[in-house]
């Protein structure tokens, strides 16, 4: 075996708890170097202290994994360092007394299922070729019922109009009223009380007269 095998079986025999295979017995008994590396491994298994023993166990297999892997990567990166062994070593407990937990605790821990994604709301569109008028409407689901946003243009100015929303029963609600004081395109926005699947239509109709203006169906 090489010094560095001796290392890293060492090591992993300590952090362990187990005997040092034979082999590297024999080895350090002529490898001072390794020898004095491996004496300086020796109080590290009380660090293993801060580890439930019964999760250690669980973890036996990827603890060796890991260990491993840790060891040959430090032996890399550090070969002309002495202590290189106790470097890789302190790491890979350090890294197997967070890891275990965590790794239990996931496991514990059942898939969440993400909230679903609101969809954007859908604009509509409609226009009456008898009063000139045109609106386009979305809708949104908001905590108290829906949002209503609405366009409009072609209302002449100084008319006084109405906003209403209508279900599928032909039940209407009034939600808005406001005069024309301008020319070209109004935006407005309103809450109401219902909920989006309710609302079949949003009409608009001029106060005075009762006519209504436009009226935009919301059925896709």
């Amino acid at each position: 075996m090489t010094c560095q095998q001796v290392r890293e079986e060492a090591a992993l025999a300590l952090l362990t708890g187990r005997p040092l295979p034979e082999d590297v017995s024999r080895h350090l008994e002529l490898c001072p170097p390794c020898a004095q590396d491996v004496d300086e491994l020796r109080p590290l298994p009380a660090l293993l202290a801060a580890v439930d023993p019964s999760e250690l166990s669980d973890a036996d297999v990827a603890g060796e994994l890991l260990l491993h892997r840790m060891l040959a990567e430090a032996a890399r990166r550090q070969r002309r360092r002495r202590s290189w062994v106790v470097a890789a070593a302190v790491a890979a407990v350090a890294a197997l007394v967070v890891a275990v937990p965590l790794a239990r605790a996931v496991l514990d821990d059942p898939p969440r299922q993400r909230p679903p994604v609101a969809a954007a709301p859908t604009q509509h569109r409609a226009s009456d070729p008898a009063t000139g008028v045109a609106a386009s409407v979305e809708v949104a689901a908001v905590a108290t019922g829906s949002s209503v946003s609405m366009e409009v243009s072609g209302v002449a100015e100084g008319e006084r109009c109405a906003l209403s929303v209508v279900d599928a029963s032909g039940v209407r609600r009034e939600v808005a009223t406001w005069s024309a004081t301008y020319r070209g395109t109004a935006s407005l926005q309103v809450d109401v009380a219902w909920p989006p699947e309710r609302i079949a239509a949003v009409e608009l109709r001029d106060v005075d007269t009762g006519q209504r203006l436009v009226a935009v169906p919301l059925a896709s």
